[in-house]
């Protein structure tokens, strides 16, 4: 196997994985927001507006 830059390489398998998990949005709240967090206490939560018409 050659990399795009002509080096050698040898491929292996990193374990890597993402879990999605989705709230349905509750009846009179009126802010929609998308929410990221991580399993590692490390990384802070970031919370954007999730606006349909944008």
């Amino acid at each position: 196997h050659i990399d795009y830059e002509g080096y050698s390489v040898l491929p292996m398998a990193i374990r890597q994985d993402t879990i999605i998990a989705i709230h349905k949005h509750e009846a009179g709240q009126t802010t929609k927001v998308l929410r990221i967090s991580n399993v590692n206490p490390k990384y802070d939560t970031c919370t954007y507006p999730a606006d349909p018409d944008q």
